[in-house]
């Protein structure tokens, strides 16, 4: 974390990461003596405390900063609920310090869990219902924490932000996406590719694109969402497969949910759960989404009652301030044929170029 990030975290927070990062009795000094110290100690200029009386390893850093997000190498949440994954838990010492950055998942009362992209994969940590009562959270949160361990299972036992936002600065009473009506789009999205500056695509709009080249559709999707001026961008791909993995390393500045062909339904479901979600937070927040779907046949995977494909395909808003859109690789199979009355524009991909169909 950077001085100006330490200096947003509430004393009682600082403390806890002064703690595991090993400054000497943090409850004793003050808040500049706090981050000093964890600077100092992050960098490497300041060896950490560690206790006569403690045995084992001092903090383990593994030459990662502290404020890090999406850490490899955590272990999956010893959870027994049915909603959790399963998984036989890795011992994890109580020296390991470890902030992580994920999504909330809202699983029934109150109870949450923290999902961490790691590639293709996901793992979860449990969040206590205290934290979800305290700050209100909800399905698609992104949340950067410390988590722990406790009775055999992680948790998250601190929270630094939520949504990008200091914690000391956040306000639980958030609107909601169901709160302000639909208005015409307006405001046209900009591209920095020439290429693209012609389409006159509005934020807030359903917009189709159709190609008989996968590799050609999925390259032509990522150029868009990356040169798109859009405050937030969220890609969903539920197909990856050995040979189409590298089209993920191309998204710049993107917030992807994406699975393996391969993964179990449930969890498909809910990662799309959670992207749609995710929008809607964004939303809340007065930004800029355009949700890129690669393809809107992937989605249909996940249930054969096409329910996923439908909460996603229906996200579109424009409110003046923030706005949802689609850009969906569309299919031409009739059972897609429900979509298609939702298009505010429709492009042909033919040759690495867009064609308006009228």
């Amino acid at each position: 974390m950077t001085q100006e990030e330490l200096n947003e975290l509430g004393i009682h927070s600082l403390r806890n990461l002064a703690r595991k990062s090993g400054v000497h009795s943090p409850t004793t000094k003050k808040k500049e003596e706090l981050i000093h110290e964890i600077i100092e100690i992050d960098q490497g200029r300041q060896q950490p405390y560690v206790s006569k009386t403690k045995q084992g390893r001092p903090p383990k850093r593994d030459g990662m900063n502290l404020g890090g997000s999406l850490l490899h190498g955590i272990p999956f949440s010893a959870l027994q609920s049915s909603v959790a994954f399963k998984q036989t838990p890795i011992e994890f010492s109580y020296e390991d310090f470890k902030t992580i950055q994920g999504y909330v998942e809202i699983v029934e009362h109150n109870a949450a869990l923290l999902w961490i992209r790691k590639g293709t994969k996901y793992e979860s940590c449990y969040i206590p219902s205290s934290f979800v009562e305290a700050y209100n959270l909800m399905t698609g949160d992104l949340l950067l924490t410390k988590i722990s361990m406790s009775d055999n299972q992680l948790i998250v036992s601190d929270i630094f932000n939520i949504n990008n936002c200091p914690i000391n600065k956040y306000n639980k009473n958030r609107p909601s996406y169901y709160s302000t009506n639909h208005i015409s789009p307006a405001n046209s999205i900009e591209f920095k590719d020439l290429n693209f500056s012609n389409l006159d695509i509005k934020f807030g709009q359903n917009i189709y694109f159709y190609g008989n080249n996968n590799e050609e559709n999925t390259k032509i999707l990522s150029d868009l969402i990356n040169s798109s001026n859009a405050d937030q961008k969220i890609y969903i791909n539920t197909t990856i497969v050995e040979k189409n993995r590298n089209c993920l390393d191309n998204l710049q500045n993107v917030e992807i949910f994406a699975t393996d062909i391969t993964e179990d339904i449930n969890v498909t479901k809910r990662l799309i759960n959670i992207a749609s979600e995710r929008a809607k937070r964004l939303y809340e927040m007065d930004k800029s989404v355009i949700i890129a779907v690669d393809d809107v046949s992937s989605l249909a995977l996940a249930g054969d009652d096409l329910s996923c494909a439908r909460n996603v395909m229906s996200l579109t808003k424009n409110n003046g301030n923030g706005s949802i859109g689609i850009f969906a690789i569309m299919s031409k199979d009739n059972k897609f044929n429900i979509f298609e009355r939702l298009a505010d524009k429709r492009f042909a991909i033919e040759n690495n170029q867009l064609f308006l169909i009228d």
